[in-house]
């Protein structure tokens, strides 16, 4: 079937297929979902039960481990076959069973907007409109976009219209971690946006924020070098970008102790004295250089969006101490907290959960989307 309008012509077959690439968005699972996180750096796994006579989630098992450098980044057959290697990697530590998982793209490869569309359309007519329209929201080709959307029950300004909430993102974001899932033996039924599953994590496993400083509340996900910052609004918007750790004195001043004409001239024990002393003065650089990137995303929040932020929720794989927090959060005036998706869950007895707990926010977005196999 053939639709034209506007001297536009859009095969059906592909629109449906740019709703049906994978399991949508927003969907949920009939069966448990291994959480499978992927980033530039590492792959994190985690697979959660419902314990219904504790009334909260269980992890019965996690899984880590490291992604070869450029390994997200590199497209090639190789890299997918390393990526795949990681995943199988992080599921054998893990030791789970499922075949089922749950993926998520990077905030900044999407596309999320809260648009009006005409009320009381069902599910096949509100594709057939999104699609027809989609020259208005996403600025791809509709064959290169995956899409999907979300009723958010929200009054319209627009008479006879209510709000939706769109996300589309390009297949070429999907497609490579889709593939590298696969090689690793396991089918991919969800692919999520990793800001909403790290949301969801914080939202139904931590209770000491009230719905009023949930829609003020930025996550940051923190690495070696770089944050991405998450702000979803009220009606489900999201707002990504990213800010530079800028702390490269310091690196160089490390890496310039391990040239070997400096080893020859410096005697071994001041040697490692150095070093000791440049580790704890490149961390404090690190923090400094942390905080200074915190407020600018702070001032780039507030400018975007006119909210007033109050919360900041720190994730990922290079968070900082309790102590370290503390100091950033003096320095910022806002109340600065470490996500742990696990606040208010159990762990299996055969798991090492003081190691879990260590990593605790670096497995938020895992955490999400195994939840997303249980809520």
């Amino acid at each position: 079937m053939r639709i034209m309008t506007n001297s536009v012509i859009f095969d059906k077959a592909t629109i449906v297929n740019s709703y049906r690439t994978v399991k949508n968005f927003f969907a949920t699972s009939a069966t448990g979902l291994l959480g499978v996180d992927i980033n530039n750096y590492s792959v994190k796994v985690i697979e959660l039960v419902r314990d219904k006579r504790a009334g909260v989630y269980q992890v019965t098992r996690f899984g880590y481990a490291s992604v070869s450098q450029g390994g997200m980044l590199d497209n090639s057959i190789e890299g997918v076959q390393k990526l795949a290697a990681a995943v199988s990697e992080a599921v054998s530590l893990s030791g789970s069973k499922l075949k089922h998982a749950a993926a998520a793209v990077f905030g900044n490869s999407v596309i999320n907007k809260v648009v009006d569309v005409p009320s009381g359309l069902n599910d096949d007519e509100l594709e057939m409109f999104l699609s027809i329209n989609s020259d208005k929201y996403i600025p791809f080709p509709l064959n290169e976009v995956a899409m999907d959307f979300q009723k958010l029950n929200l009054p319209s300004a627009i008479k006879s219209c209510e709000k939706i909430l769109l996300t589309a993102c390009r297949r070429d974001a999907i497609d490579k971690q889709v593939e590298a899932i696969n090689l690793a033996n396991l089918s991919v039924e969800v692919v999520d946006v990793a800001p909403f599953a790290a949301e969801r994590a914080l939202r139904n496993c931590v209770r000491n924020f009230n719905a009023e400083n949930e829609n003020l509340r930025l996550i940051v996900d923190v690495e070696d070098n770089y944050i991405v910052c998450n702000l979803i609004d009220s009606e489900g918007a999201l707002f990504v970008w990213e800010e530079a750790i800028k702390c490269s004195s310091i690196q160089q001043g490390v890496s310039g102790l391990n040239q070997p004409s400096e080893i020859d001239s410096i005697s071994e024990s001041f040697l490692i004295q150095c070093r000791d002393n440049i580790k704890k003065s490149s961390r404090g650089v690190f923090i400094q250089a942390l905080t200074a990137a915190l407020k600018r995303a702070l001032q780039m929040a507030s400018s975007s969006t006119n909210y007033e932020i109050k919360n900041l929720v720190l994730i990922g794989d290079a968070i900082p101490t309790v102590n370290e927090v503390t100091i950033i959060g003096d320095h910022l005036d806002v109340k600065v907290n470490l996500g742990n998706p696990f606040q208010n869950m159990i762990f299996d007895p055969s798991l090492n959960s003081s190691q879990l707990t260590l990593r605790a926010s670096s497995f938020t977005t895992a955490c999400g989307l195994a939840l997303r196999g249980l809520i």
